[in-house]
């Protein structure tokens, strides 16, 4: 009997996955965009005038992928850099280096991808204007790049061009990097800010920049999102916020008045997640309807005109028959030219809800959009990179055991290699695990008792520990 209660263990998390080839996720820089497959592949288009796409080559007006490399699980663009992860863990960037944002290499320009250090624990990656910050499986933030108002939270302005450690705290879930200020959410939900604050942009109802995290309020956030002099979030009851600067519109709020403190974005309360651009803003709600406002000179609200919004607007009918909006969004990072009165970064980025195309909205003077030509559209453009006729990934039988599990979990694929990506309940990532053909046994025994997943190839099973 406890022979076969035991192998029942083993045949309930067993599984035998065959996917369509979709896109996965997608990143936005200021002339340039980038997406991740589900087979591993990154695929780039747009300016490279910097090194951002990474590919040695001229920029692109159509997709094309990056190396031949079926290993990144993430991708992050800055306004003219980019940053990756791959499955074993190790952290990547390309494109410029003007100020440390890549690595410590003394070259102003990185053309093709180079690894940043020699850790292979990086679970997370966030790209602003000129600086970059990563957070590792064990809740730790380290940031480097441009640093002249303080924005990577170190407790001076000195520029560092290698990861430095933010503080000792090792609760950080996630980052938001905009022009020169940096937002990040605690595990608790708890929202810190620090860097640049003309506008007040950080929150804490003053305009005084600041080198080490603030903690902003008392209330707890599902995400925040930094765009360029501006933040928005939203917190865990659904409800949107906005603060800072607000010539444009960009806080949704009826006006063109900065505020210092998060102001509430009407009264709803059914809000999923706001993206922070240059100088406009999109919102997602529960049910998967997508607004936009703010800025508005190259379409980049996707509403079919180029007439400023300073409050939500529907964007759901202007999608192309075929999509009904967006199973997630990118928008460029925001940024200003030397005189700072020119908005760059006026494009946005999306995945179809079908997830076998990406869409399109805004400038494309670089090609930026995707689509083959550099016609800009005020209306989003689907069918990009369209995976719809491409061939299923076949993934192979996955065994996960015991469960439950005490201090090793042991996983089984039948052949080639893959990557464990264990999470809590929340979706945050706690490790990456390579894979090779066999038993391949991971290390869980500082994971409290509880509740966790595992993802291999898009198929998910949960595991206890006791």
């Amino acid at each position: 009997m406890r022979t076969l209660y035991a192998l029942s263990l083993i045949l309930t998390l067993t599984f035998s996955v065959k996917s369509q080839t979709t896109w996965k996720m997608v990143s936005a820089g200021t002339e340039y965009g980038f997406a991740l497959r589900s087979d591993s592949t990154l695929w780039c288009w747009g300016f490279n005038g910097s090194g951002q796409l990474g590919t040695g080559n001229a920029g692109t007006q159509a997709p094309v992928q990056l190396g031949t490399e079926h290993n990144w699980i993430k991708v992050a663009c800055g306004a003219f850099h980019t940053l990756a992860i791959k499955s074993d863990g190790t952290l990547w960037g390309w494109g410029l280096n003007s100020v440390g944002q890549i690595s410590s290499n003394q070259v102003n320009q990185v053309d093709t991808p180079v690894q940043i250090g020699t850790d292979q624990d990086w679970v997370s990656i966030y790209a602003g204007l000129a600086h970059s910050a990563a957070i590792k499986s064990n809740g730790t933030l380290w940031m480097w790049g441009y640093n002249d108002y303080g924005q990577l939270g170190i407790g001076n302005t000195n520029v560092t061009s290698v990861p430095t450690q933010v503080g000792t705290d090792i609760d950080w879930q996630s980052a938001s990097l905009g022009g020169a200020h940096t937002l990040a959410l605690k595990t608790t939900g708890q929202l810190f800010a620090w860097g640049f604050n003309v506008a007040g942009q950080l929150g804490d109802n003053t305009q005084v920049d600041a080198s080490t995290p603030l903690q902003i309020g008392s209330t707890t956030w599902k995400n925040v999102s930094s765009g360029y002099l501006y933040s928005c979030g939203v917190q865990t009851d659904g409800t949107a916020w906005s603060w800072g600067f607000n010539g444009n519109g960009q806080l949704g709020l009826g006006d063109v008045q900065p505020r210092l403190l998060p102001t509430q974005i009407g009264n709803g309360d059914t809000w999923e997640r706001v993206i922070a651009g240059s100088g406009f803003c999109y919102g997602v709600t529960m049910d998967n309807q997508t607004w936009s406002w703010g800025y508005n000179g190259q379409g980049e609200l996707g509403i079919g005109t180029q007439q400023q919004q300073t409050s939500p607007s529907p964007v759901a009918n202007f999608f192309a028959p075929e999509s009904n909006g967006f199973s997630t969004l990118a928008l460029s990072v925001g940024a200003t030219d030397a005189s700072g009165s020119t908005l760059y970064g006026e494009h946005v980025v999306g995945i179809a809800v079908d997830r076998y195309s990406i869409c399109t909205a805004g400038a494309n003077y670089q090609g930026q959009l995707g689509l083959g030509s550099t016609t800009a559209s005020s209306s989003f453009q689907c069918g990009i990179g369209d995976l719809s006729s491409v061939s299923t990934l076949e993934i192979n039988t996955f065994q996960v055991y015991p469960n439950p599990a005490s201090t090793e979990l042991h996983v089984f694929i039948e052949e080639g290699s893959s990557t464990a990506i264990l999470r809590d309940l929340s979706g945050r990532v706690l490790a990456n695990i390579p894979l090779t053909a066999g038993t391949n046994t991971i290390d869980i025994h500082t994971f409290s008792p509880g509740n966790y997943l595992v993802e291999i190839n898009g198929a998910v099973a949960k595991f206890v520990v006791e």
